[in-house]
Formats: C-alpha cells, structure tokens, sequence
C-alpha cells in the first residue's frame, strides 16, 4: 500500500510539474495597458492608440516628492534631479521647467493644426492678416521665432498652441 501511494504520489507530482512548465513556457504577460482600452476604428483614435502602446507616453515616468516642508521638497526635488540627469537611461528631466526643447518642437509642429483647439482659418483673408501680423512681428523681440516658422507656420498655430498648454499648465498647477 505504501509503495502505490508513493507511485501515486510521483505520478501526480510528475504531472504537476509538466503542468507548470506547460503553463510557463505559453503564458505571456504584459504590463501594456492600451489592452485594455477599445480598438480605435476612426483615424485619430488609432493615432492615439499608438502614441499610448509605443510613443513618448508609454516611456514617461513622473515622480512626486511629498510629506515634508516645501522648501525640504524643493531641495529633495532639486536633488534628485541633479542625480538622474547624468543617468543614461533617462532622455529628458524635467524639474518644474516651463517649455520645449528643439527636439521636441521639431516633433510636435507638424502636427499644430491636429492638436489645436479649434481648427485654424485658412481663407485667403485671414491668411493676408496673419501674413501682416507676422511681418510686423518681424521688427519686434519676436523676430527670431517669427522668421525660423514663417514660410511653414504663417497663421502662427504653432506658437498658439504652446500659448493654450502654457496656459493649461498654469491652470493646473493653481489648483493642485
């Protein structure tokens, strides 16, 4: 009795451990959120889908430092920046600075009339005032910006654009 239990007992072991490698060998997991969420069907919703599986999104990790005294934070803040700015495994650190590198104009400007919050007037009138406005912008502080966009950006929906998130920004940043 005890040696057919003993068989019984190495079959059943001998099974589990085929089980388990079965198991092991096909199973996949994955920490991709974006399964989550509905195939997009239109265009846009593709764009986005995409941008969140494989874009600058899926690569972004925020940290947040809490529970001392603002001026402690800030220091901690600074610091911490200071550490993984030389860390190769980080493109970007960002420690409360406002704006965009060339970088990342040079990515997001060929796509200022999709991300703008309304859709720019392009008719032949408001494109003559737009091109009045920017040849007078080129006589002032402006000029520099003004003339590097002009021939490609000449409703200036660019800079409107960086004006709407600078301002998002500062909205949010009042209330939290």
């Amino acid at each position: 009795m005890r040696g057919s239990r003993a068989t019984i007992f190495g079959l059943w072991s001998g099974l589990l451990v085929i089980a388990l490698v079965v198991i092991g060998s096909s199973l996949r997991l994955s920490t991709d959120m974006s399964l989550f969420l509905p195939r997009g069907g239109e265009p846009a919703q593709q764009l986005v889908l995409n941008e969140l599986r494989d874009g600058a999104a899926a690569r972004i990790l925020m940290l947040a430092v809490s529970g001392g005294k603002p001026q402690q934070l800030a220091a901690l803040s600074r610091e911490l920046a200071a550490e993984l700015v030389p860390d190769e495994r980080f493109v970007r650190v960002v420690n409360g600075q406002a704006g965009l590198t060339d970088d990342e104009q040079a990515r997001w400007f060929p796509y200022r009339y999709l991300l703008s919050a309304e859709p720019p007037d392009l008719s032949e009138a408001a494109l003559t005032q737009a091109l009045q406005q920017r040849l007078q912008e080129l006589s002032s502080p402006l000029a520099p910006f003004t003339s590097r966009t002009l021939a490609a950006d000449p409703t200036a929906a660019f800079r409107q654009l960086l004006r709407q998130w600078r301002s998002h920004r500062l909205r949010a940043g009042a209330t939290s």
